[in-house]
């Protein structure tokens, strides 16, 4: 219940099987203390997030929104995730990408793909990153030496012109991004936008911009 992700499915086809005009929306919910996953749960929407609302076509009990290549509409959507630590990381998608199969007591299992600008890896992600594994080494005795051994290790300037001091029991974000683990992890593999900016993915990948990402999930029936 620390994160809860929703998704709305509208639909002519009471049974969520064939609609060729279908949507979907995926939602990040409030925290929830001590969650029902028994299908009869109750959630609220986080109303800080805007929803990402998809359009595309159920069939034979799937649904695929719009191709993210082809699409002229580009979908941006928020998803969260705990990667490093114990404190959940917002990841910003763009051109995101939703299928799921379905049942008739609702979604069953899908996937989201998308991608993510280097850009808002480094301003973003890495900052959120720091933060996380800096709260776990001060409150897991246990992870404390071996992260502050890759991590706390100086010898770099964070963006706000701040030296980062080795061994000071704090992960700056200039060491997450310069650790060479973190640089081959979101290193971008992708051509996303052309030279001036605009929505543009490129399959030839020319100019890598954004890192590609994806995500597999299950869900139950829920109201919110």
């Amino acid at each position: 219940g620390t994160i809860v992700h929703l998704l709305s499915v509208q639909s002519s086809d009471p049974e969520l099987a064939t609609d060729p005009m279908a949507t979907a929306s995926v939602m990040l919910g409030q925290p929830t203390p001590n969650p029902d996953f028994s299908g009869n749960g109750h959630f609220s929407v986080d109303p800080s997030v805007p929803p990402a609302a998809t359009a595309g076509a159920l069939a034979n009990d799937v649904y695929s929104s719009a191709n993210p290549v082809t699409t002229k509409h580009p979908v941006a959507m928020t998803v969260k995730l705990v990667l490093f630590g114990a404190s959940p990381i917002a990841l910003p998608l763009n051109g995101a990408h939703l299928a799921f199969t379905t049942e008739i007591a609702g979604l069953a299992q899908g996937q989201i793909q998308g991608s993510i600008k280097n850009s808002d890896i480094q301003s973003r992600l890495i900052p959120s990153i720091a933060t996380a594994l800096t709260e776990d080494v001060q409150s897991n005795p246990q992870s404390r030496a071996q992260l502050l051994q890759l991590f706390d290790t100086g010898g770099c300037v964070n963006p706000n012109g701040v030296p980062a001091q080795a061994g000071d029991g704090k992960i700056d974000p200039c060491e997450v991004a310069k650790n060479q683990v973190i640089q081959q992890l979101l290193a971008p593999d992708v051509q996303i936008y052309d030279a001036n900016g605009n929505y543009a993915p490129n399959p030839a990948n020319t100019t890598k911009d954004s890192l590609s990402v994806g995500f597999g999930f299950t869900a139950v029936a829920a109201t919110f």
